[in-house]
């Protein structure tokens, strides 16, 4: 019983700390209770300056940003990165 009222207990504080994140983000409001319970605590800020790169072109993405403030580029060799030929050229001629 002292295990549920503590397991209880660890739940409410988690949902009190990151109330605010189930509020403003919409992809949380989306998503079941479980799901946020597991993901969210372990959401850690992260701060980026002005050209500093998340991942390269290549790279294999293994976390997932959602962004608070402030604006992200996103850069791409259309050559390396789009297989049909006909999409290329409409890109490459814009």
């Amino acid at each position: 019983m002292l295990s549920e009222l503590s397991v209880s207990l660890r739940e409410q504080v988690i949902d009190k700390a990151h109330a605010e994140v189930y509020k403003k983000i919409d992809f949380f409001q989306r998503q079941s209770k479980e799901f946020n319970k597991a993901i969210v605590p372990e959401l850690k800020p992260v701060s980026l300056g002005q050209d500093e790169l998340l991942y390269q072109q290549g790279e294999t993405a293994e976390e997932l940003y959602f962004i608070h403030s402030g604006r992200v580029k996103l850069w791409i060799d259309a050559n390396d990165s789009i297989k049909d030929e006909e999409l290329l050229r409409k890109i490459l001629d814009k």
